[in-house]
């Protein structure tokens, strides 16, 4: 690979960054023919790949390795046919806007595709998602792995990585000490084909593969450190992989407990709602006897962008001891403070879908379903985490809940994914709920409808819909809610569960008048 850095400048006219021009300067003066370079995000790695492919293309001498009318290939393997075909446009885009014109007559636009560029030397860089299957018996004088320790297959698993590495890596034998293969990476777990190729060339095991390890401002000149403070106060974990090129440690407490008891409001165990805020509603659904609790939480958002602070208003559960839970029951209590908080829709997982959201909709209450993949979830939690950590979260006074999010551990999946849940033994119905709430404010818009402002001194019931106000039908029989909320006693002697004293009459009295809609028998 020698020279390609000066390819790079002088024919397609790349500015490179002192950083990029230094990993390729020690690729290329290494003589070595593989090369893994872990580096962080925008370090420009698939720019550098994109110079590689096609500097082995058009400007190196294959001249007999290859049979008459032989093709050779470069290829590029991603982790998804979306990123592979990204690979291919920045090829493109570098050919057309070389100032060196003989490169881009050298591209058969006819013949190449949305996947691959075919030039008229009878070379093709090919890019596709990561399967050992399509890619056999090529005959490559380059393979590019882009993402590598991201790999993942239905067929392979995690272990999807190792496979086309396997399968992939001797496409290059033909071309003997012309034949290269070069890795592009963020890290992830310390495991995997990734972690294994780092470690096989740090101590020397592989003595044809060269290592470059370098953080995003290394290699990055518009990125510094102190641009990304942010980034590694929300969440040094995840900062230190992504940026700092990192690898994760194996597992363990996913939240700092500090940051957890530091958003908690000594003595609010719940607010009551406020004329004017929008609030988002989010239920964590669970029936069966002994099992996991139903759970349902109430938000709000004070602030906007980097300055918003996210706060639990009211926490509930349920949980079905000796039988299982009434759907009617658990609906009718979560109907009851959905048209007390004014709420819109509330955000829940995939668990029993149909028969919550049909139960809901009878008593005018929308669920916004959301599939719960590990994914998703991860998500979730990360917003939740990145929140807690800056201090832009304020939760009630819950003990239950303190503990469940302190408990709560990271570990990698088969699928080398971040896998978030509670400890053994442990439970997470209050923490996943709450953390869906604050993930919902970011996630995409969440209807809500506006709280009518009350008249001073005005009387709770007057903000209260025409048919409420008027409604004479009499209530229901009510569950007994199992939460985590002590009870307090207002001030007409009444048992009222988390609302201060003074605030229960006005706000008890609201809710003691709205109507209960039956839900079908079951």
């Amino acid at each position: 690979m020698k020279g390609l850095v000066a390819f790079a400048r002088n024919r397609l006219g790349v500015r490179l960054y002192p950083g990029q021009v230094d990993v390729l300067t020690t690729w290329a003066r290494s003589a070595r023919r593989k090369c893994v370079l872990c580096l962080g995000r925008r370090s420009g790695k698939g720019l550098m790949g994109a110079v590689a492919a096609i500097f082995n293309a058009v400007a190196m001498d294959y001249a007999g390795t290859l049979r008459k009318g032989e093709t050779r290939f470069i290829l590029v393997v991603a982790t998804r046919q979306e990123q592979a075909q990204e690979f291919i446009r920045v090829v493109r885009e570098l050919l057309e806007a070389a100032p060196d014109p003989d490169l881009a007559e050298l591209v058969d636009t006819t013949a190449s595709t949305a996947v691959e560029v075919v030039f008229t030397n009878n070379v093709v860089i090919r890019a596709m998602p990561c399967s050992s299957r399509s890619t056999r018996g090529l005959a490559a004088s380059l393979v590019i792995f882009d993402e590598l320790a991201h790999f993942v297959t239905d067929t392979e698993g995690p272990a999807a990585g190792k496979v086309v590495w396997r399968a992939l890596t001797p496409s290059v034998a033909q071309f003997k000490d012309r034949g290269f293969i070069l890795v592009t990476s963020t890290p992830s777990w310390a495991s995997g084909i990734l972690y294994d190729l780092i470690t096989a060339g740090d101590i020397g095991v592989d003595r044809d593969l060269l290592v470059i390890r370098k953080a995003t401002w290394e290699v990055n000149a518009t990125i510094s450190r102190e641009s990304l403070d942010a980034d590694f106060t929300a969440d040094p974990e995840s900062a230190r992989v992504e940026y700092g090129s990192e690898f994760a440690e194996g597992g363990g407490a996913y939240l700092d407990r500090d940051a957890i008891h530091a958003a908690v409001m000594p003595g609010r165990r719940s607010l009551p709602p406020v004329p004017g805020t929008r609030y988002v509603g989010a239920a964590d659904p669970a029936f069966a006897a002994g099992g996991d609790a139903f759970t349902f939480c109430v938000a709000h958002k004070v602030g906007r962008g980097e300055k918003a602070t996210y706060v639990i208003d009211r926490l509930e559960s349920w949980r079905g001891k000796r039988a299982p839970l009434s759907s009617d029951l658990v609906l009718d209590e979560i109907a009851d403070l959905a048209r007390l908080y004014h709420l819109g829709e509330v955000v829940s997982d995939q668990f029993a879908v149909v028969p919550l959201a049909d139960g809901l909709r009878r008593r005018g209450v929308t669920l916004r379903p959301q599939p719960l993949t590990a994914e998703r979830k991860a998500d979730i939690y990360s917003a939740l985490k990145r929140a807690l950590n800056i201090g832009a979260v304020e939760l009630p006074d819950d003990p239950a809940l303190v503990s469940e999010l302190a408990q709560l551990e990271v570990r990698p999946s088969p699928a080398g994914k971040p896998r978030i849940n509670a400890a053994r033994g442990g439970r997470d119905d209050l923490a996943m709920v709450v953390a869906t709430a604050v993930h919902a404010f970011g996630a995409g818009a969440v209807r809500t409808k506006t709280y009518p402002r009350m008249p001073a001194n005005g009387d709770p019931r007057d903000i209260m819909p025409r048919a409420a106000r008027h409604a004479e039908r009499p209530r229901g029989k009510r569950l007994g809610i199992a939460s985590s909320v002590p009870l307090v006693a207002s001030g007409s002697g009444a048992t009222r569960r988390g609302l201060p004293g003074h605030l229960h009459d006005a706000v008890q009295g609201f809710a003691d008048s709205l109507p209960l809609q039956a839900g079908p028998q079951r």
